[in-house]
C-alpha cells in the first residue's frame, strides 16, 4: 500500500491521486476527460456560427459531459475563447444556446454562464480603461448569449437586459466626443449587430434605454465618417427600432434634441 509521506500523493482505491486539497475541479486537468478537452478546442476551428458543426460539437459535448469536473472546464474554457476573440463569441454563444440548460447533479452549464457574464459585467469600468479592445468583445459576447441563450419558454434572460444596454452605451460613448477612426467601424459593426439581433426585445423589455441608444447611434451617423457596410447596418437598425420608438415618444421633439446636440437647425 503507498506511503502516505510528502513525496507520496494519498490514492483511493482506484489509484488515482487525490485532489490536492484548495484545488478546484477546473485546475485538475487529468478529472477532465479528453473527449470533453477535443470537443472545446474543436470550436477554435468553427469559422462561423451558422456552420453544421456548431450543433454537432453542442450536441457532443451536452452527451460526453457527465461529471461535474468536465461541467466546469466546458463553461471555463468556452467563456475564455468568447471572450478573448471576437470572431468566436457568436459561435460560442451558440453552443451555449444549445448545451445551457445540461447539468449534472445540481451544477447546471446555464448558472455557471450567468455568473460568469456577470462577473466579467462587474469589471466593465477597469477593463474599459485597461483594454478596450477586451472590453468591447466582451460587450459584444454579452450580446451574443442574450441573443442565442433563451429560457425554457424560449425567451432571452431579462437580468441580462440593463447589463446589454449599458455596454452598448459605454461602446458608444467615445465616438459622441472624439473621432476615434481607428475603431469606430469595429465599434459600431459591434453595436449594429446587437440592435439587429436584440433591439426589438430590447425596446420591448426597456424603451427608454433603447431610446438613447438609438439617438446616440443617430448623433454618431450624423457626426462621423463611417465605411459602407458599417453605416447601411446602422441604418438598418435605426430603421426598424425608430417606427417602434415613434409609437412612445414624439419624433420631432427627438429630432429637435438631436438637432440641439448637433448645433444644426432643421427647416421642417
Amino acid at each position: 500500500m503507498p506511503a502516505r509521506g510528502r513525496g507520496n500523493p494519498a490514492t483511493d482505491r482506484a489509484q488515482k491521486p487525490l485532489r490536492r486539497p484548495g484545488l478546484s475541479p477546473v485546475e485538475c486537468k487529468d478529472d477532465i476527460t479528453a473527449v470533453v478537452k477535443n470537443l472545446v478546442e474543436s470550436i477554435t476551428s468553427i469559422k462561423s456560427p451558422d456552420d453544421i458543426q456548431v450543433s454537432k460539437v453542442a450536441m457532443d459535448l451536452r452527451a460526453s459531459i457527465v461529471k461535474n469536473e468536465d461541467l466546469q472546464y466546458c463553461v471555463t474554457e468556452l467563456c475564455n475563447i468568447g471572450l478573448d476573440d471576437c470572431l468566436r463569441s457568436a459561435i460560442v454563444a451558440k453552443v451555449f444556446g444549445i448545451i445551457s440548460q445540461h447539468q449534472v447533479g445540481e451544477c447546471k452549464i446555464l448558472t455557471l454562464l450567468l455568473t460568469r457574464v456577470q462577473k466579467e459585467y462587474k469589471n466593465k469600468d477597469e477593463l474599459v480603461k485597461d483594454d478596450r479592445a477586451r472590453f468591447v468583445t466582451s460587450g459584444l459576447f454579452l450580446g451574443e448569449v442574450f441573443h442565442h441563450v433563451r429560457s425554457e419558454k424560449g425567451t432571452p434572460y431579462m437580468v441580462l437586459v440593463e447589463p446589454v444596454l449599458k455596454y452598448l452605451d459605454m461602446i458608444i460613448e467615445p465616438h459622441l466626443n472624439q473621432d476615434l477612426r481607428d475603431t469606430i467601424d469595429e465599434d459600431m459593426s459591434v453595436v449594429s449587430k446587437q440592435l439587429l439581433q436584440s433591439g426589438v426585445f430590447l425596446h420591448e423589455s426597456n424603451a427608454s434605454g433603447i431610446l438613447k441608444i438609438v439617438q446616440d447611434v443617430t448623433e454618431v451617423l450624423c457626426r462621423r465618417q463611417l465605411n459602407v457596410s458599417t453605416r447601411v447596418n446602422l441604418l438598418t437598425a435605426l430603421a426598424e427600432l425608430w417606427p417602434l420608438l415613434s409609437s412612445l415618444y414624439n419624433a420631432r421633439t427627438i429630432h429637435a434634441q438631436l438637432a440641439n446636440r448637433l448645433e444644426v437647425a432643421l427647416k421642417i
